[in-house]
């Protein structure tokens, strides 16, 4: 999972917060994953890409 401050759009972080104001020399100030202290929940994707090229399973260094 990575942090809500990681990703911006017109220079905006989730629920409005400008880039500027969470983001430091230090990293997030705002947003960051260490922030969260009684968690969430999310919806995930699982892609079976082993079953997708015919094989048991992927050997290390292969590309996804």
């Amino acid at each position: 999972m990575d942090a809500l401050c990681q990703f911006d759009y017109q220079r905006e972080l989730y629920n409005g917060v400008k880039i500027s104001e969470a983001k430091g020399p230090a990293g997030c100030s705002k947003q960051g994953m260490e922030l969260v202290k009684v968690g969430f929940t999310t919806r995930g994707v699982l892609l079976d890409i082993p079953r997708l090229k015919g094989v048991p399973y992927l050997e290390r260094g292969t590309p996804v």
